[in-house]
């Protein structure tokens, strides 16, 4: 895992304000990479139309993914986190557990 640098969390908060500080907190202390959950954890938000350029979610960003489809993110209207299945719908789901534990 590596951190990601307080600059650039600085400006993560500033262009996703939405996003649970968590999140944020996660990124600063633990980083991105391979989380002990084998799933990996960006270095920042990637919108969900950079990997489905056909998906009709417009606020929805990518947090992660678990290297078999899945994806982890967040709906910045629904302020909710959710999964992208590997056909690309999205659901909600409770916290990614990579969070939980940086949530305050």
């Amino acid at each position: 895992m590596s951190p990601v640098s307080p600059d650039q969390i600085q400006a993560y908060r500033h262009e996703y304000p939405e996003l649970p500080e968590g999140y944020f907190k996660y990124l600063e202390s633990i980083g991105a990479g391979n989380s002990a959950s084998g799933r990996k954890v960006y270095d920042g938000p990637l919108w969900l139309d950079e990997i489905f350029p056909l998906a009709d979610f417009a606020r929805v960003v990518l947090l992660g993914d678990d290297y078999q489809g899945y994806f982890f993110g967040f709906d910045l209207d629904k302020l909710q986190y959710g999964e992208v299945t590997p056909e690309g719908i999205w659901e909600l789901s409770d916290t990614p557990k990579e969070f939980t534990t940086c949530e305050s």
